[in-house]
């Protein structure tokens, strides 16, 4: 059978050459720029400390049965919960207010939670090179003092994994705020996914907006090393 060629959408770009002119250059289109993409939360994993009683909600509730023992589950446009005994853990959560609305779901009137990971998204908006020993690792390296460069596994050899050690400038976070763990990767599309991970923390409205405002500011930050 004949063999067809894969379409290419190209597009003209016009870039500023170091003599001071400018040429215009013809590439595909997925190396274009795109609309940057600030900092939204993807998983906020926890527990409520409060006692859940399932009287009453059996009728949102699903039954599984577990090595463990019976477990009951609830499904949320908000995120899910698993309630085991009378006690509710959550995963899947996106913001401060979607786990109010799972503790509403839970009947909990005045709901205190502890979270322990929380996984947030940003896109810097370009391509960026994450070879090995390439263009952004060398630039991160400059910043050994504040950040340190993770090895790569063989699956992740196309993202750069980096770990901020030095919660200060760029990096800045409260130090009650401070995670015990933290990794952040960056992929050659240049999306960014950062996972902070606490013992517990109380998440709260004024937790989330500085964990934001970290990931917004490294995103910065990537972009000009890149």
């Amino acid at each position: 059978m004949p063999r067809h060629k894969q379409r290419r959408n190209t597009v003209s770009e016009r870039i500023r050459l170091p003599t001071g002119g400018t040429s215009v250059i013809m590439i595909d289109e997925k190396y274009m720029p795109y609309t940057p993409q600030p900092a939204k939360i993807e998983n906020i994993c926890g527990s409520f400390r409060q006692a859940v009683f399932t009287q009453g909600l059996d009728g949102v509730l699903f039954k599984t049965n577990t090595c463990f023992g019976k477990q009951h589950e609830l499904y949320h446009l908000q995120g899910n919960v698993t309630l085991n005994g009378n006690k509710a853990s959550f995963m899947g959560a996106r913001s401060m207010h979607g786990i109010e609305q799972l503790a509403r779901a839970l009947s909990l009137e005045t709901p205190q939670n502890i979270v322990h990971m929380v996984v947030v998204c940003t896109k810097l908006g370009k391509r960026v090179q994450v070879s090995p020993n390439g263009l952004l690792e060398s630039r991160i390296a400059r910043w050994s003092e504040q950040v340190h460069l993770e090895g790569r596994m063989m699956e992740q050899n196309n993202t750069v994994r980096i770990r901020i050690i030095d919660f200060t400038g760029p990096f800045a976070l409260p130090r009650e705020m401070i995670p015990e763990n933290n990794d952040c990767s960056v992929t050659g599309r240049g999306t960014v996914l950062t996972r902070f991970t606490w013992r517990r923390i109380e998440w709260s409205q004024e937790v989330e907006s500085a964990c934001l405002a970290l990931c917004n500011s490294m995103a910065a930050w990537l972009t000009e090393c890149s």
